[in-house]
């Protein structure tokens, strides 16, 4: 049987130091100190901008904001690097199947997510507010706010866009579990 190897690699938005992997207790974090204790914490991990796209695109080409022009939503690094290899492109060229969903480079438009020089299959991205919030504002908050997802009720766990990427994420585990992959998995929450 061939060995196989799998690079798991995922974001999320603003984590503070305050989780029991990083520096105390303060926040009670099992799932995420049980998944450290078998990867790699990165404890001197500082944001290149203080806005997500520019971050992501940066770890994502190992270039700083200033090098990729990157600043906003809007901006895309292959207009002044098209030839940079990203994170997932390195892996692609050597062999794995490269696989992403969420935000990883911050994909809320085109092309931002970098199809198809760092993917081998496009997965869409999934609607994140308006098939969950629509139906159901909160009586507190009468209002549509959907525009900007910060105040929503759920009707239950399965609709929300986390849990649906990381039961994507799974899926895909299992499906490739005979090949090499590299799985960029881009959490929305929490976005403080």
């Amino acid at each position: 049987m061939m060995m196989t190897r799998m690079v798991l690699y995922f974001v999320v938005d603003d984590l503070r130091p305050d989780l029991n992997v990083s520096y105390g207790q303060i926040i009670s974090t099992p799932n995420i100190d049980a998944l450290s204790s078998r990867g790699v914490v990165f404890e001197k991990a500082y944001a290149q901008f203080a806005v997500c796209a520019p971050s992501r695109n940066s770890f994502m080409t190992g270039r700083r904001p200033d090098r990729t022009q990157v600043y906003n939503f809007l901006d895309n690094f292959r207009q002044v690097g098209p030839e940079w290899v990203t994170l997932p492109q390195y892996f692609k060229q050597h062999n794995f199947i490269t696989l992403g969903g969420g935000k990883t480079f911050h994909p809320d438009l085109p092309p931002n997510y970098d199809e198809p020089m760092s993917w081998s299959q496009i997965e869409p991205y999934f609607t994140f507010i308006d098939d969950v919030c629509n139906a159901t504002i909160s009586p507190i908050f009468p209002y549509n706010f959907s525009e900007n997802d910060d105040i929503c009720t759920v009707a239950n766990e399965s609709s929300l866009y986390d849990y649906r990427l990381a039961s994507k994420a799974i899926e895909w585990i299992h499906k490739y579990q005979e090949y090499n992959l590299f799985l960029a998995i881009g959490f929305r929450r929490p976005h403080l």
